[in-house]
C-alpha cells in the first residue's frame, strides 16, 4: 500500500518531531472522514501515558513495535481543560502517512499533500483495524 517515497515521508516526520520533545508544535491532517483537523500538541513522556493504561509498561512497548507509523501526542488544547485527575485523557494517536504538515517553532514543514494524505486515510479506512495475532499456544 505504501510506497517507498511513503516511507521516506514518515522518517523525515520523525526526524523533524525528535527535536521537538517536550516542545508545543502544530499537526495538520486528515481524518477519517476526509476533513482537515490543525492540532496544538506536545509529544510526551510515556511514562505518562502509560499510568493509566491497565498492562502499564508492556502496553506502551507493544503498541510501539506494533503500530511503528502512529504517533502518539498530547492534544494541548483539550489537556487545558481536563481537571488534574483525567488528564490522561488528552492522548492522541495519528497515523503519520495521514499528516500533511508539522509547524515548529513557527517554521512550517510540508510532508505531503492533502490527496495524498487523504487517499492513505481511505486506504486505511477501507482496510479495517489490524487482525491481532493469536495468543493460543500451538502445541
Amino acid at each position: 500500500m505504501f510506497t517507498n517515497l511513503e516511507t521516506l515521508a514518515n522518517l523525515h516526520l520523525r526526524s523533524l518531531l525528535a527535536s521537538v520533545r517536550g516542545q508545543f508544535f502544530f499537526v495538520r491532517f486528515v481524518k477519517r472522514d476526509g476533513t482537515i483537523r490543525e492540532m496544538k500538541c506536545q509529544l510526551g513522556n510515556d511514562a505518562a501515558y502509560i499510568v493509566h493504561t491497565p498492562q502499564g509498561d508492556k502496553a506502551s512497548q507493544t503498541f510501539a513495535a506494533n503500530n511503528p507509523d502512529m504517533l502518539r501526542v498530547r492534544d494541548v488544547d483539550v489537556l487545558r481543560e481536563l481537571p488534574e485527575d483525567q488528564k490522561h485523557l488528552s492522548w492522541r494517536t495519528i497515523d503519520c502517512a495521514v499528516i500533511m504538515d508539522v509547524r515548529i517553532a513557527g517554521q512550517r514543514y510540508d510532508v505531503r499533500t492533502y490527496e495524498h494524505a487523504n487517499a492513505n486515510a481511505s486506504a486505511r479506512l477501507k482496510a479495517g483495524p489490524k487482525a491481532k495475532p493469536s495468543r493460543k499456544k500451538v502445541a
